[in-house]
């Protein structure tokens, strides 16, 4: 499965599904920060206004992309048929976070249930190794498992969703040791011959 093409999520002719898709598509880091940008357009805001308010937001909206894409990964009822709707649900549920004030809890609930995402993870390779289509499960873990599959992509998962909540410098630090602990999870998968590909026993610790 290609982890970049519009077309796995959406293949079919609709308008106003494929203007969805193009104003807030939350498959990669560019159309993240599009949606973001246009959500802060349709409550009224200038996405590039020098207000230290829409900035902030613009800053969360990247980290509460990953928890929206987690949160929807983890929910087994969820099946290819809800793909269409999804840009318009990342649109409303961003709009939601923005206007409540939610982003900063939203985002730390889903690094507070990395154990819960992992089991998810691993229950979804499960299934794959069963034989079962990856058709036939949870779309949006069929896109954020293969990018957590090493350690360096789960680093950039907890990167993109953590580093909003902090100062540059922390940020820095914070990549740095993601960075080292990706590095010696990556060396002890090697070391102890493990070929279940279960990085995130070694990353974690669980």
């Amino acid at each position: 499965m290609s982890q970049n093409t519009d077309q796995y999520v959406y293949g079919g002719q609709d308008p106003e599904i494929l203007a969805q898709q193009q104003m807030y598509n939350w498959q990669t880091a560019a159309g993240q920060q599009t949606a973001v940008n246009n959500v802060l357009r349709d409550l009224g805001y200038n996405p590039y206004a020098a207000n230290p308010f829409v900035q902030q937001m613009k800053g969360l909206g990247q980290g509460y992309s990953q928890h929206w894409l987690a949160q929807h990964a983890m929910n087994p009822q969820l099946t290819a048929a809800s793909l269409p709707a999804s840009f318009a649900s990342y649109r409303d549920m961003l709009q939601n976070s923005f206007r409540n004030g939610s982003m900063i809890a939203d985002i730390s609930r889903t690094g507070g249930g990395m154990r819960d995402l992992v089991g998810s993870m691993r229950n979804y390779s499960s299934q794959l190794a069963s034989g079962i289509p990856a058709d036939q499960l949870n779309p949006y873990m069929a896109y954020l498992q293969p990018q957590m599959a090493t350690g360096q992509g789960t680093a950039d998962f907890l990167s993109n969703l953590y580093a909003p909540l902090m100062g540059r410098g922390m940020q820095q630090a914070y990549g740095a040791g993601l960075g080292a602990l990706a590095d010696t999870a990556g060396r002890n998968i090697a070391q102890a011959h493990d070929v279940t590909g279960d990085i995130w026993k070694y990353f974690f610790g669980f």
